[in-house]
């Protein structure tokens, strides 16, 4: 089960004076409230329609969703503060793509000190855990299809604004999915990194002295981005913080589970040490090159880390090739066989390991070798019972 990493944990989870809406209550005089969608950690997420025609701010659906943010009595200031620069960052470079396909959009956005007002776009529909968790496996074809869209929101994100933005909270419950699946947008900014590249210098906005994140989809390369020297003078490929998330997201949703059994903060390690499971040897519709996809986004061990994606375009391409249905692609061949891999679970099937460990006289050429034998004596016996 995933974790989410809370690193105060914080004991009294009461928010000082907190604000609840109910319905026709008006928000920023422009949003009637619906009704609450839900809510967690420090926010709540309300369905609502717009009650002013003509805004000035690209509001072109009639619903939306508002989302509070509150701070928690006794939350520290600077966790507070900074969450707030990073989803006020995000909000207004999301504000600036309109109507951009992957992202959801961003109407409003109200600072008031110890609350947080965002209006988004509504998505009638689900988040891909949900689709996930229902399923326990996606098809191959669907699955493909949200993960391509998936990964232009991330491609996005990476390139098209001003300051590049690593999301670092990637998940399927970050990807809202339209009931027709026909909308699939990237969710949830709070904890996103922004970065200014210039040259072989790289500058990091945002302070990144936490590890904050889901366990499960978090980048070993995460545990030592805090030791970096924030000067630019040691470059960090902060591309892979996604790349690696978006590996474990197609890999649970073709095998409706993540691949390492992450606990702890410690776990977050696991991929530097063991590796994700063969799916093509356990899933009939999925080929060997979505294997190598997925290795080509996960691959910590150190011996296999110069195979790792350095950007969002070479992962891209790999879908690319995928979706030209080419055998000799589909089926090439794995760049970590199967019975090299070492599983952290160890009640992993590996079919190499398997047949590996099965006897001679275990196998099918032992009961074939054996019948015609059988056969042999048999037929001698007869001919010379006939000679007689």
């Amino acid at each position: 089960m995933s974790k989410k990493i809370n690193k105060n944990d914080v004991k009294d989870n009461i928010i000082e004076n907190e604000i609840k809406y109910k319905e026709n209550d008006i928000v920023l005089d422009k949003y009637s409230i619906i009704k609450e969608l839900g809510s967690g950690g420090t926010s709540t997420v309300y369905l609502a329609k717009k009650i002013v025609e003509n805004l000035d701010d690209n509001v072109n659906d009639e619903l939306v969703a508002v989302k509070i943010m509150q701070k928690r009595d006794g939350k520290d200031d600077y966790d507070w503060e900074k969450k707030k620069k990073e989803v006020e960052i995000c909000c207004r470079a999301d504000m600036l793509t309109k109507d951009n396909d992957y992202i959801i959009r961003t109407f409003d956005f109200l600072d008031e000190g110890d609350k947080i007002t965002i209006v988004m776009e509504y998505i009638d529909g689900c988040s891909l855990k949900d689709i996930i968790e229902k399923e326990k496996g996606i098809p191959i074809d669907y699955a493909m299809y949200f993960f391509k869209k998936i990964v232009l929101g991330v491609n996005d994100l990476h390139n098209v604004f001003q300051h590049q933005i690593i999301h670092r909270d990637l998940k399927p419950e970050n990807v809202l999915i339209s009931s027709d699946f026909n909308t699939i947008k990237i969710i949830d900014f709070g904890i996103s990194t922004i970065i200014v590249n210039d040259g072989e210098k790289q500058k990091i906005l945002s302070d990144e002295k936490d590890l904050i994140g889901t366990y499960d989809y978090i980048s070993p390369n995460a545990l030592h981005f805090r030791q970096a020297d924030k000067s630019g003078k040691e470059k960090i490929n902060v591309n892979q913080f996604d790349i690696f998330s978006l590996g474990i997201i197609l890999y649970e949703m073709l095998a409706g589970e993540t691949p390492f059994n992450v606990e702890k903060a410690e776990d977050i390690e696991l991929p530097a040490k063991y590796d994700v499971p063969c799916l093509s040897e356990t899933i009939p519709d999925v080929p060997p090159c979505i294997d190598n996809i997925i290795f080509k986004c996960v691959a910590y061990q150190q011996k296999d880390q110069t195979f790792l994606y350095k950007n969002i375009q070479e992962l891209l391409n790999d879908i690319i090739r995928y979706e030209t249905n080419d055998d000799d692609v589909l089926n090439e061949k794995l760049i970590k066989p199967a019975i090299n891999r070492i599983y952290h679970n160890k009640k992993i099937f590996n079919i190499e390991i398997e047949k590996s460990k099965i006897k001679f006289f275990e196998t099918s050429w032992f009961f074939i070798i054996i019948t015609i034998v059988c056969a042999i004596v048999i037929i001698v016996f007869l001919i010379s019972l006939y000679l007689k």
